[in-house]
Order: C-alpha cells, then sequence, then structure tokens
C-alpha cells in the first residue's frame, strides 16, 4: 500500500521535528552552558511565585475592603506625575506603602513554622524562637521608601535579637545563614505593584527558596507577612507550602 504524496511529506516533517527537538534537548543537557542548578532555582522560584500570587488573590477577596490594591498601574499617567512629583519634595510617593512602626506578631491569628524550621535545618532548640506559635515577637521597622532603604529588629520574648538591613530595589544580595555562618544564602528584595515588599531567598544547602511578602493594610494598622517556601524533594518534585503571619501596629 502507497503512502498519498501529501501524506508521506507531512510525516516526513513530523518526524523529523521530532528529532530536531531530541537533538536540542540532548545538546541542552550536556552543554557546557547548562546549569543544573540554576535551572532548578528558576524552577523553584517560579513555583514559589505562583504560590504568592495565588494566595495574595485569595487574601484580597476574603478581604476586599482592607487588601485592596493600593496603586494603580505604571501605564497611568498620574500615577507616574505623583511619583515624580513625590520624590522631588521628599516626600513619601503615594504610590508606596511606608512600614515604619513597631509590630507585634498576633500568634492566634499566624501560621506556624515549625514544619519549615525542620526543613531549613534549623537546631531544634532555636525554633521556638523563630516558630510564630511560641513565645512574643516583636519587629520594630524602619523604611524609607524613597532610598529605597529598610532595617528591622526581631525582638523575640525580650530574650534575643536580631537586625535585618535589606535595599530595596532589586539589588542582589548574599548573606550568611542565620543556621551556619560557612553557608550563604542569595536574595533580592523589591517593591511591587501593589506596594507589597517582597523578598526571595535562595537558600542553596536545603535546596529552597523561600519568597516573604509584607503587606500593609488600608488602615496601616497591620502588616500580613506571607512566607512561601518550595523545597526540591529527593524525586525532584517540587513541594511549596504558605505561611501566614498577623502583626498589629503597637
Amino acid at each position: 500500500m502507497k503512502t498519498a504524496p501529501y501524506l508521506h511529506a507531512t510525516i516526513q516533517r513530523l518526524v523529523a521535528t521530532v528529532h530536531e527537538r531530541t537533538a536540542s534537548a540532548t545538546t541542552a543537557i550536556f552543554s557546557p552552558y547548562y546549569n543544573p542548578q540554576k535551572n532548578m532555582f528558576r524552577r523553584l522560584r517560579q513555583s514559589a511565585g505562583q504560590a504568592s500570587n495565588q494566595a495574595w488573590l485569595e487574601d484580597q477577596e476574603r478581604n476586599k475592603d482592607e487588601w485592596k490594591r493600593r496603586i494603580t498601574k505604571n501605564n497611568n499617567k498620574a500615577a507616574r506625575k505623583n511619583k515624580a512629583r513625590s520624590k522631588e519634595n521628599n516626600e513619601t510617593s503615594p504610590t508606596q506603602a511606608n512600614f515604619t512602626g513597631s509590630w507585634r506578631l498576633n500568634s492566634l491569628e499566624s501560621d506556624s513554622l515549625w514544619s519549615v524550621c525542620r526543613k531549613l535545618g534549623c537546631p531544634w532548640f532555636v525554633r521556638p524562637f523563630i516558630d510564630s506559635s511560641y513565645l512574643s515577637l516583636v519587629t520594630i521597622v524602619k523604611h524609607n521608601p524613597n532610598k529605597q532603604t529598610w532595617h528591622e529588629e526581631m525582638i523575640k520574648a525580650r530574650c534575643m535579637s536580631f537586625d535585618n538591613d535589606l535595599i530595596t530595589d532589586g539589588s542582589p544580595e548574599v548573606w550568611p545563614s542565620t543556621f551556619d555562618p560557612d553557608v550563604k544564602v542569595h536574595l533580592n528584595t523589591w517593591c511591587d505593584e501593589d506596594g507589597g515588599i517582597i523578598t526571595v531567598l535562595e537558600h542553596k544547602s536545603q535546596n529552597a527558596v523561600q519568597r516573604l511578602t509584607r503587606r500593609i493594610n488600608e488602615s496601616s494598622d497591620v502588616v500580613m507577612i506571607t512566607n512561601v517556601f518550595s523545597f526540591m524533594n529527593e524525586d525532584g518534585v517540587i513541594e511549596t507550602s504558605v505561611h501566614r503571619s498577623k502583626f498589629d501596629r503597637e
């Protein structure tokens, strides 16, 4: 049985396409420019980003008045003019939230981080100081949206404290790990279009990405922190979890 000429040509093109894609994939894997770890963390960032965006949509749906969008899209001409005018007058831009203040954790309305602490290699005797469910936590924030700086001091049960300094313009930073000074954590922080402050951290020794989003409500008396963790397990499957922490202004 002979194949019709047009069908024969179609089959040949399909076979050629499959060979090209297979060759391309093989070349990518064995290419000196292919970086498996970089590709893994790209996937982890994507997973954490998707989960974080979904959590923000859920928060907006549940509390439409409290968590309504704070700013207009960047293509809004009036918003750009207001932002430029505020910068000239050394004022806080109306399109940016200012998180400066003293904030106390509301443990009754916050999720536990105990299981995540274990996955990140946190020693068992330190976990109560990090987990939201144990002891009191106060965070003192000094935020300058114009200079794009962020300083925070976290005080746990009045017996343990540590500071963080962030640059909120998206610049890459490298920190020593809280649990192991020899391990480096890569991170960057920026302000999103809704006024939230987002920090993404790569925990390379644990094959994990943490995406931390801070949002302040319309009346500026509540800060909600959404912590998203994406881990790559031994089978190459990404496991992602979302944890919320609520802070009330003191």
